[in-house]
C-alpha cells in the first residue's frame, strides 16, 4: 500500500503546471462581489469604500438595482440630494413596481421641499401596495404643508389603522385637529402616542401647546420641561419647548426666567419672530 502511494506522488509531480494555471489567474472583477463587499464596508460605518464598490458594482452591471439603491442612501446620507435622486431614478427605470424605492425618493423629495414631486412619488408607492403604512404617514405630512386637512387627516387615519402602534402619526393626527370639530381629542391622540413612545419630544411640545390652548398651564409646563430634558435632536422642537415655558412663565410674573427661556429659544430658531416677539414683550414689561 505504502509504495502504491509513493508512485501516486511520484506521478502527481509530474503532471504539467499548465494544468493548473486556470486556478492560479486573478479572479475575474465581479458585480456581486464588489456588491458584496460594499454591503460589508457599509455595516463597518465604512460608507466611502462602500460607495466605491458599489459603484463599481454598476459599472460592471449597469442594470444592478440594489447597487443603485443602496448608493442612493449612502448619497441622501452625504447630502447629496440630486445624486440619491438620479440614483432612485435609475432603480426605478429598471423596476416599475418597487413601492419601497418610490417612497424612498418621495422623502427625498421631501427634504429638498419639492413637496409635488414627493406627493407623486408616494402615490406611486400606495398604488403598488396600498399596504404601506409610511408612504400614508408621509403622504399625510405633504398633505398637510398644503394645508389639505381632510386629505391629510384621511392618510393619518389609514397610517393608524395600517400600523396601531405608529406614535408619529398620531402625533400628526393631533395636530390636524386644531381649530377643527375634533379639536376637543386633540389631547387624546398626543397622549396616545406617549403611552406608544415615552420619550417622544414631538407629542410632549405639541400637548403642550394644547394644554395652553386650554388653559392647563401648570400641565402645559411640566410638558415643555420634559421636551428639554428629553433633548431633542431637532432644535426646533426644543426651541418651541422654551418659547412655550418663556409664555407660561411670563403669565406667572417670573420675568428674568421668562426673557432667558426666550433668548434660548431664539438661539436655536433665530428666523423665528414669534419667538422675538415674545422677548421684545418680555424686555418692555422689564
Amino acid at each position: 500500500m505504502k509504495s502504491k502511494l509513493l508512485i501516486a506522488g511520484a506521478l502527481f509531480l509530474f503532471i504539467p503546471l499548465a494544468t493548473f494555471a486556470q486556478f492560479l489567474e486573478p479572479i475575474p472583477p465581479n458585480a456581486d462581489t464588489f456588491f458584496e463587499r460594499g454591503f460589508l464596508k457599509e455595516d463597518k460605518k465604512d460608507f466611502k469604500g462602500a460607495m466605491a464598490d458599489y459603484t463599481r458594482a454598476i459599472e460592471l452591471k449597469p442594470d444592478f438595482i440594489k447597487a443603485y439603491i443602496n448608493r442612493a442612501m449612502l448619497k441622501e446620507h452625504d447630502g447629496d440630494t440630486n445624486g440619491a435622486i438620479a440614483d432612485y431614478s435609475k432603480a426605478i427605470q429598471y423596476n416599475k413596481y418597487d413601492a419601497k424605492t418610490y417612497y424612498n425618493r418621495g422623502c427625498v423629495y421631501m427634504k429638498i421641499d419639492n413637496q409635488d414631486a414627493a406627493l407623486n412619488d408616494f402615490d406611486k408607492a400606495i398604488e403598488i401596495n396600498p399596504h404601506l403604512a409610511r408612504a400614508y404617514y408621509n403622504r399625510a405630512l405633504v398633505k398637510a404643508k398644503k394645508v389639505d386637512k381632510a386629505g391629510t387627516i384621511a392618510d393619518v387615519n389609514k397610517a393608524i389603522e395600517l400600523q396601531p402602534d405608529f406614535a408619529d402619526a398620531y402625533v400628526i393626527r393631533g395636530r390636524s385637529k386644531i381649530g377643527g370639530p375634533d379639536q376637543k381629542d386633540e389631547l387624546l391622540d398626543y397622549n396616545k402616542a406617549i403611552e406608544l413612545q415615552p420619550d417622544l419630544a414631538d407629542a410632549y411640545m405639541f400637548r403642550g401647546q394644547a394644554k395652553i390652548r386650554s388653559r392647563d398651564l401648570s400641565g402645559a409646563l411640566r410638558d415643555f420641561n420634559k421636551v428639554i430634558e428629553l433633548n431633542p435632536a431637532k432644535a426646533l422642537i426644543k426651541a418651541g419647548a422654551y418659547a412655550g415655558r418663556s409664555v407660561i412663565e411670563r403669565h406667572n410674573g417670573d420675568l428674568k426666567t421668562a426673557l432667558a427661556d426666550s433668548e434660548k429659544a431664539i438661539a436655536l430658531d433665530p428666523q423665528n419672530e414669534f419667538y422675538q416677539k415674545i422677548r421684545d414683550t418680555i424686555l418692555k414689561q422689564r
